[in-house]
């Protein structure tokens, strides 16, 4: 339970850390998922859950990741993969250094992986619905470029003959050109963004996004959650009921899972994740 609780407490250290640059650099940003239930529901972390979860618009991201290039205190690092051409998700992170909190197969890959928040973009839908299937599919281009290293990384584990020739194939992609790509495919999805801006899409859920109302996401209000206040957006039922219907109902007990009982993710609080890296 210490530990649970000193990975909690860890996690709010780094999103206050967010928070302070968000406000410097007048970038929006928004509690979300099981961090915005939390907000609401227990003015905290969801007692069972251990991690803290925001979102942004993509520009908003971008921006904050040149933001932190300039104010991210020494202590922390910023997870993209122009940073770090290993770093395999499509999404963006804040983490603090000296710490480690990864999949116990994917240690030795040189990605930035300490205890973490997770920054989900939020991108605007097309105006016409009969395009979203088209750019659902640009999305999971984007996203399978991104990882990339993460596909060497597990090629030899890989079960099926089809994955391992897809995984080889894409491995052998140069490491420009493959960056060329998935640069030119995030400036796609950018570009074709609906300009009414009615439908707001998290695609960090699967393969379909999440798709919300952009009037949920019109302003901020703050919540508390831990003792300090942080932005949520305006529309917080509307955005709980479309995720977690009932959401002031707790799940049942076989339900509540975190990540300090996986046997398959390692938690150090003291070692740095780059002495796990493959030398």
């Amino acid at each position: 339970m210490e530990t649970f609780r000193e990975l909690q407490l860890t996690q709010l250290q780094v999103l206050k850390e967010m928070d302070r640059i968000c406000k410097k650099n007048n970038i929006t940003y928004y509690l979300a998922w099981g961090s915005l239930l939390g907000a609401v529901r227990h003015q905290g972390f969801i007692p069972w859950d251990d991690d803290v979860d925001v979102c942004m618009s993509i520009e908003d991201m971008l921006r904050f990741e040149e933001a932190c290039r300039r104010d991210l205190g020494e202590e922390f690092y910023y997870l993209s993969r122009s940073q770090n051409k290993y770093n395999y998700i499509f999404w963006h992170r804040i983490g603090l250094k000296g710490t480690t909190c990864n999949i116990r197969e994917r240690l030795d890959l040189p990605s930035d992986n300490g205890i973490c928040i997770d920054i989900f973009p939020l991108f605007v839908l097309p105006d016409d619905k009969s395009q979203w299937p088209a750019y659902h599919r640009l999305m999971k281009r984007y996203q399978l470029l991104c990882e990339k290293y993460l596909h060497v990384h597990t090629l030899k584990r890989e079960p099926s003959l089809v994955g391992k020739c897809k995984k080889m194939v894409h491995a052998l992609v140069p490491d420009r050109l493959n960056l060329r790509w998935s640069q030119k495919a995030l400036s796609k999805l950018i570009n074709l963004q609906g300009k009414t801006r009615a439908y707001l899409a998290d695609y960090g859920t699967g393969s379909l996004p999440a798709v919300f109302s952009s009037e949920i996401f019109e302003t901020t209000v703050e919540l508390p959650f831990e003792g300090v206040s942080f932005p949520v957006p305006v529309g917080y039922d509307e955005y709980l009921k479309t995720t977690y219907g009932d959401y002031m109902t707790p799940p049942p007990l076989a339900e509540r899972a975190n990540h300090c009982e996986r046997d398959d993710i390692l938690i150090d609080f003291h070692k740095p994740y780059r002495e796990f890296w493959a030398k």
